[in-house]
């Protein structure tokens, strides 16, 4: 018997569709007629041991036991995945063969070979890449299988990648809480790879915006009026003799008022005209990522909103699968073409006529192309015509057949158009476009432009009259305009997974940039948005209508790692994976071990839990402390914390630790006091009953009163020392 082990269900149902569509499906896997058995996991089923599964010492939060590095790395069975776990597990006992059919990538390379090493598999085992599901592509890829042995480093690469994840967030997240901790925040700073340098492009944004000083500022328009060639309104161009600039603009509107007044009805020349011919390609098809960006802006979709609308319309089979980081698709796709778009025109029978005149099937646009496909390819239409979709699932389902339709349609051509003309010495510029062929820009849903951005004073749709250079005119009119700078708009859900896609347009360093641009940024299309949800859970960020911003939490955290411990710096920016990717990069290439990688992993990580926190760098943690104190002893906050033998109050501060008995909810603290007896010192206790006093000189037992030490009332009869 040979065992196909698939990623996941639909992969495996792919795979059974092109080897056998008549195979008997049981439970857990399918049943083909000449014995092979195609069953699936679902992603990983199996995890890292968390620190508290390694050793009793890591089961205590305390900087001494830092940094944690186990001796040797373990896994364990996720209990969600307890049944298909045990029904690979016993298919693994009968097979003499077994097939990896992860995706084509490190995480599905190594979630199929991490299985067959938990359970000791040492049989053959070959490789099948499946980077095109249809049918025809499955069955060619059986055909080129290579032994497993030979894709070590694809999986030694993602077990680098994952250990030192490990080794990161664990260590990190322990070490910022604890000192966290001395200053009272009662939660759990949550440190990683991914999510804190989200974080620190969230904070940085909302610093800029909450820093923002808005500068008043003049636009200056003049019309030139060509006589019988038309009209041309140009902006006001600064120049070296031009002054009360500020930041590049015209800060004072009494030098506009004059220039304005000194131009009106005076002749002027064209200096400038040119005229370039220019074209547009259509948009590729969507990545999740992207899609999600554009569902947002037009449906006003959160990101897991759009993920579960396209995970629905995907288990309905009227899309391709959604999770892609990709947007292309293979080769072999162009030929499903016609019957894609059949099933389009068919739920859609407005876009019949247009499709009928602009669609041409010969037409191959450049995301077709199988050097650009890894393990998934774009979210595409299957041609199935969909049945009982809700309005927001067809909505975005209308936006993936849009978009799959612009890549049979002609190229977007139009001449860009620049007109210089000098009143004077004074410059003015317009720009302008002459649309040649509308093509795939016909369907094009694009927002409109927000008429309020000061991004481009420019309208590049404008359309200007063809001139010469020397041609003169007069200007006829102008006007000016009062405008203000405007700091950046807040992150939506949107705009912050397209910034964590090109997040290497946030780093100066050009290396650290083009690895980052190479990986499509941090995180993947189908981990985003949960970063941003759990960024959200866990008080970094709060949604504030449709904007995101950074907590006080999340901005003291980011401030302290940028200004703190000089090593903790990397963790608020995406350097590191970059700096990762490359040495995994070279891991994959060679297939060496992963020791030295995980080496320098430790080193760095060791220099940051190695320092002392300074606690006062957490004064601004806020929200989050509950049953808070201060120590007496220094200071620092103490926490109540509930322990074998009750509850008690600990103080967080890593330097003084000492602990106090609860007393209904606060901290016991002894004091001292003269003893009513003796005269000597009695000193404070909480005893079973409350509290009470003990004299150090003469033994006796106190009665407290009112915070004070009073010695016992006599019973009858009792004799007085």
């Amino acid at each position: 018997m040979r065992l196909i082990i698939a990623e996941k269900p639909s992969l495996a149902r792919a795979i059974v569709s092109a080897i056998d569509s008549g195979a008997k499906k049981e439970v857990g896997y399918f049943k083909c007629k000449n014995g092979d058995v195609v069953t699936w996991l679902l992603g990983h089923v199996l995890e890292q041991l968390k620190p508290d599964d390694y050793c009793d010492e890591w089961s205590k939060w305390n900087i001494e036991s830092l940094p944690m590095v186990p001796k040797e790395w373990q896994l364990k069975q996720k209990p969600s995945a307890k049944a298909i776990i045990q029904t690979v597990k016993s298919l693994l006992r009968e097979t003499s063969e077994v097939v990896n059919a992860g995706d084509p990538d490190r995480e599905g390379q190594l979630l199929v070979d991490e299985f067959l090493d938990f359970f000791g598999w040492k049989g053959k085992t070959l490789r099948l890449l499946l980077k095109d599901l249809t049918p025809e592509a499955i069955r060619k890829s059986f055909e080129g299988m290579k032994d497993n042995a030979a894709f070590q480093g694809l999986k030694n690469a993602a077990i680098a990648r994952q250990r030192a994840d490990w080794i990161v967030g664990m260590n990190a997240t322990r070490y910022f809480t604890i000192a966290a901790r001395g200053v009272g925040h009662d939660g759990v700073l949550s440190i990683g790879r991914v999510q804190t340098p989200t974080l620190g492009l969230v904070v940085r944004r909302d610093n800029i915006i909450d820093n923002f000083k808005s500068i008043p500022y003049y636009v200056l328009k003049a019309n030139i009026n060509l006589s019988d060639k038309g009209n041309i309104l140009g902006i006001w161009q600064p120049n070296s003799k031009t002054t009360q600039l500020e930041e590049g603009y015209l800060a004072d509107k009494s030098i506009a008022e004059k220039l304005l007044q000194d131009i009106k009805g005076k002749p002027a020349k064209i200096s400038k005209y040119e005229r370039k011919e220019k074209s547009e390609s259509p948009p590729l098809p969507y990545r999740l990522s992207d899609l999600q960006v554009q569902a947002n802006k037009k449906l006003g979709l959160t990101l897991k909103n759009t993920l579960d609308t396209v995970q629905n319309l995907y288990e309905k089979q009227v899309v391709s699968y959604p999770r892609s980081d990709c947007q292309y698709l293979p080769e072999s796709h162009h030929a499903n073409a016609a019957h894609i778009i059949e099933g389009i025109t068919g739920t859609f029978p407005q876009y019949a006529e247009s499709v009928h005149k602009s669609v041409d099937l010969k037409r191959k646009s450049k995301a077709f192309d199988d050097s650009k496909v890894a393990e998934h390819y774009a979210i595409t239409p299957t041609g199935k015509k969909p049945s009982g979709l809700s309005e927001i699932e067809m909505k975005v389902y209308e936006m993936i057949c849009v978009r799959y339709l612009m890549q049979f349609m002609p190229i977007y051509k139009y001449h860009s158009i620049v007109v210089e003309f000098l009143c004077g010495p004074e410059l003015f510029c317009a720009i302008g476009r002459d649309v040649t062929e509308e093509g795939w820009k016909h369907w094009d849903r694009a927002e409109k432009k927000d008429p309020d951005d000061d991004a481009d004073e420019q309208d590049e749709t404008a359309v200007i009259p063809r001139v010469a250079v020397g041609d003169t005119g007069v200007i006829t009119d102008g006007s000016i305009q009062d405008k203000k700078t405007k700091p950046p708009k807040p992150y939506n859900d949107g705009t912050l997974v397209k910034a964590m896609s090109n997040i290497h347009q946030y780093v100066k360093a050009p290396e650290i940039a083009k690895q980052l641009r190479e990986v499509d940024g941090i995180g993947t299309s189908a981990t985003q948005y949960t970063i941003v949800e759990k960024l959200l859970a866990n008080g970094f960020l709060e949604r504030r209508k449709k904007e995101i911003h950074s907590t006080d939490t999340g901005k003291t955290l980011i401030s302290v790692l940028e200004n703190g411990i000089e090593p903790a710096k990397i963790l608020a920016y995406p350097d590191m994976t970059a700096l990762w990717e490359k040495e995994i990069g070279e891991i994959e290439k060679s297939g060496s071990t992963v020791d030295k990688f995980l080496s320098g992993v430790i080193d760095k990580i060791a220099a940051i839990v190695k320092n002392t926190a300074d606690m006062k760098s957490f004064s601004g943690m806020g929200g989050g402390v509950k049953g808070t104190e201060k120590c007496p002893k220094c200071g620092g906050a103490m926490r109540k914390i509930k322990g074998k033998n009750g509850v008690f109050w600990g103080c967080q501060n890593q330097n003084c630790k000492v602990t106090f008995d609860d007393d209904k909810g606060k901290p016991f603290v002894s004091r001292e006091s003269v003893c009513p007896v003796c005269g000597g010192t009695a000193k404070s206790k909480l005893g079973q009953y409350g509290t009470y006093w003990r004299c150090g000189t003469c033994d006796q037992i106190l009665k407290d009163e009112n915070g004070k030490p009073v010695e016992k009332a006599k019973k009858p009869g009792e004799r007085k020392d």
